[in-house]
């Protein structure tokens, strides 16, 4: 924003590594943080000021912004204002206290305004006190009925509107194209490109079978009831948290293991000719959907793989989480675009789920959607 001249971020900002690894964020709540699409550490923010004058305060007993971390920062972006030469528009201020706006920090915040924001040396003669009761800033006494405040998240940032059906097959094949990228640039971005994928088994039990032609193989990846033992749910959801503080989730997560597994699986010389069937369950089957979609290859039909998906939610917003995924695309539309990709069987899910791709099937053909129901729900 242009119209910031000077900045004070008071008790404020500190960076991921107090944030994720010595666990600040379970003091905060997530109106502290951005989502955070491309991976910024909080020092990258901040440098954003430059060449605006920039004063970082804090105290030097605040449990949720540390010190030590708060140091990490200031350094980071002096070093962005040393190449602007402009290391005068940098202050630091480090007072006594816990985390709280105590009058130590209010006063010099003042001065830091007065020096650049009005271009004044003139020294603050009056002490920092309230001049406002906080009841005396209420604007409603009850809030109005058409307030939006409580359901800002469904519209200020836009959803993905429902997409038209293509006219021609070459053209959802490029709309599978587009949606594929945009899922690898915005949600699904793996900055690993692990190609080669070595797991030592000297210290585990290990069997070999002989696998008859034609036989029906079926490897259980995760037993819900085996795993997890003992995790509370709110250390659950501090965990998930911190995945999203690194521009992940924990579904993102499995979502490209699943995809690298799938991948190193059909690069193996005596499985890639076999017939493979991923199955998969509730939010599990939506993590399936993209784990398809995200294999590398070809837009269209590829025919080793099958999906058998089983209780998938009507929409994103029942699960699981990914970020920015709903601005880009609708779980319908998803599910259709792993059909054109894979033959998919979709088993007890809601029947709405059905709609693009039917519209698909009557404009294309069964070419653009190979998708068998079970059982659709109401």
């Amino acid at each position: 924003d242009k119209r910031v001249k000077a900045a004070v971020p008071v008790a404020g900002i500190t960076d991921l590594r107090d944030y994720v690894l010595d666990g600040a964020v379970e003091g905060h709540c997530d109106c502290m943080f951005m989502v955070n699409t491309y991976r910024w550490d909080f020092p990258v923010v901040a440098s954003l000021v430059a060449p605006r004058a920039l004063l970082i305060a804090n105290t030097d007993k605040d449990s949720i912004f540390p010190l030590d971390g708060v140091l990490r920062t200031h350094r980071q972006v002096q070093h962005i204002y040393s190449l602007f030469g402009l290391e005068d528009q940098l202050g630091l201020l480090v007072t006594e206290g816990p985390h709280k706006d105590t009058q130590d920090l209010q006063i010099p915040a003042f001065r830091w305004f007065q020096k650049w924001l009005k271009g004044s040396n003139v020294l603050i003669e009056t002490a920092a006190k309230k001049e406002i009761q906080p009841s005396d800033l209420r604007v409603f006494q009850r809030l109005p009925k058409t307030e939006k405040v409580t359901s800002v998240d469904t519209f200020f940032v836009r959803a993905s509107e429902k997409r038209p059906v293509p006219k021609t097959i070459e053209e959802w094949d490029h709309e599978v194209h587009k949606l594929r990228h945009a899922l690898k640039r915005h949600t699904f971005e793996d900055s690993r490109h692990t190609q080669d994928t070595r797991i030592d088994t000297k210290r585990y039990p290990f069997w070999e079978y002989t696998v008859l032609e034609d036989s029906q193989r079926r490897v259980e990846i995760f037993d819900r009831q085996g795993w997890l033992k003992g995790n509370s749910e709110h250390k659950k959801n501090q965990v998930r948290r911190r995945y999203m503080l690194v521009g992940q989730t924990l579904d993102s997560t499995r979502v490209m293991e699943l995809k690298q597994t799938l991948e190193s699986l059909m690069g193996k010389s005596d499985i890639s000719n076999r017939n493979l069937r991923v199955e998969a369950n509730g939010t599990m089957a939506v993590n399936a959907i993209y784990a398809g979609l995200l294999m590398e290859g070809n837009d269209g039909p590829l025919e080793t793989l099958s999906f058998h998906l089983t209780n998938l939610p009507a929409s994103h917003m029942q699960g699981p989480d990914y970020l920015n995924v709903m601005k880009m695309t609708r779980l319908d539309e998803s599910l259709a675009a792993l059909s054109r990709r894979f033959k998919v069987t979709v088993e007890n899910s809601p029947r709405t789920l059905q709609e693009f791709s039917a519209a698909l099937t009557d404009t294309l053909g069964q070419e653009a959607s190979r998708l068998t129901w079970m059982n659709p729900n109401q």
